[in-house]
């Protein structure tokens, strides 16, 4: 969509006409999916001055066959899992807040890691200053990409998950790691916006685990996690399910049906 200004030409006669066949795609299809229900109030308010249109909102999907089996913690490690890049868009309050439990011996088990995963030169080059900056880099290992099938083992075998875009980036965004997380029923200390899509969701499905507040507060928070000191999440396996590429195909295969039957 041209709403986005990654996705979008900087050449102003070239951004007219994707804008015109956003447009027409929007307003003039028999059907609509979206993979964040956020966008369609964005999309209407941009292009329909009028009469909304509906959609359906249809989250990527989760392939079954690569999720492994549930794998236990083996040791009282706290691993926690970020699966993706580090991108320039994303704020530092997570680690600052990190650095801030260590630093104030919030935590009582400090045998924690945070395992990055992804495109190691950009997450490096991101990341490793600001962990020596804030003199955390010991609790950080860099992993470069690996088969989704190994990333998956890696979430399964984690404590928890991140999702750390800072609380005023991405609002309208369903990120596809946070599905990943979800399809494999691990929790994800969140610091996103409130509110925000990705928000939403986790709350949905009750799996968000967020780090909100001053310094003082999420960092106490995010103590209280590791320690096993808040009340125990409670999955929604109804809302979980929407998150699997079977229920996706489903998902679209209603549509067809009604499209064809109409």
């Amino acid at each position: 969509s041209s709403y986005s200004t990654k996705f979008h030409s900087p050449v102003d006669s070239v951004f007219l006409k994707q804008r015109a066949i956003d447009r027409a795609a929007w307003t003039l299809s028999d059907a609509r999916s979206v993979t964040s229900s956020s966008y369609i109030s964005i999309l209407n308010d941009i292009y329909c001055r009028k009469t909304k249109m509906d959609a359906a909102f249809i989250p990527t999907g989760v392939d079954e066959e690569l999720i492994p089996d549930r794998v236990g913690l083996k040791s009282e490690e706290r691993k926690i899992v970020f699966v993706g890049e580090f991108t320039p868009e994303y704020s530092d309050d997570f680690f600052k807040i990190f650095a801030h439990m260590i630093n104030s011996k919030k935590i009582k088990n400090a045998a924690i890691k945070i395992e990055i995963i992804g495109q190691i030169g950009l997450n490096t080059s991101r990341i490793l200053p600001l962990a020596q900056s804030l003199q955390i880099e010991k609790y950080v290992e860099f992993i470069d990409h690996i088969p989704q099938k190994e990333v998956y083992k890696r979430i399964a075998d984690s404590f928890a998950t991140l999702l750390i875009p800072g609380p005023k980036s991405y609002w309208p965004i369903l990120f596809a790691k946070m599905i990943d997380y979800i399809a494999l029923a691990k929790p994800v200390i969140a610091l996103v916006p409130d509110p925000s899509e990705a928000r939403t969701r986790l709350q949905h499905v009750g799996l968000g685990v967020f780090i909100d507040g001053n310094l003082d507060e999420a960092s106490s928070s995010l103590a209280n996690f590791l320690d096993g000191a808040t009340t125990e999440l409670s999955i929604n396996l109804a809302d979980q399910s929407q998150y699997f590429a079977k229920q996706m195909t489903q998902s679209f295969a209603k549509i067809f049906d009604r499209l064809i039957s109409s």
